[in-house]
């Protein structure tokens, strides 16, 4: 179960022990609703942090790619092929460009 799923369906717990007359209950699954949702922010910050992490990544990759095949005189090559923005940024499995990331 997904992370969201399980927020949203302890939110309705939450509101049928409530109308139960179950207030104890309700509390302590809004307490648990808000782990969740704390676990739900740390998951997102985790992949911001790693897709930024792959971004930079990539681009040195494509600098020392371009300083192995044309040598240092070029490096002027790789800098702008970074600036244009046309490195590989989570291409389809199934489509191949040419420095196979």
């Amino acid at each position: 179960m997904r992370l969201s799923e399980a927020a949203e369906k302890l939110k309705r717990q939450a509101a049928v022990s409530v109308i139960s007359g179950k207030e104890n209950d309700a509390r302590e699954l809004l307490f648990q609703k808000k782990k969740v949702m704390h676990a739900i922010g740390r998951s997102k910050n985790r992949i911001e942090l790693l897709d930024e992490l792959s971004s930079k990544l990539n681009q040195v990759l494509i600098y020392y790619f371009f300083n192995f095949i044309f040598g240092e005189p070029n490096l002027l090559f790789a800098k702008i092929y970074l600036i244009s923005g046309n490195f590989c940024k989570r291409k389809p499995a199934n489509r191949e460009c040419g420095f196979r990331c």
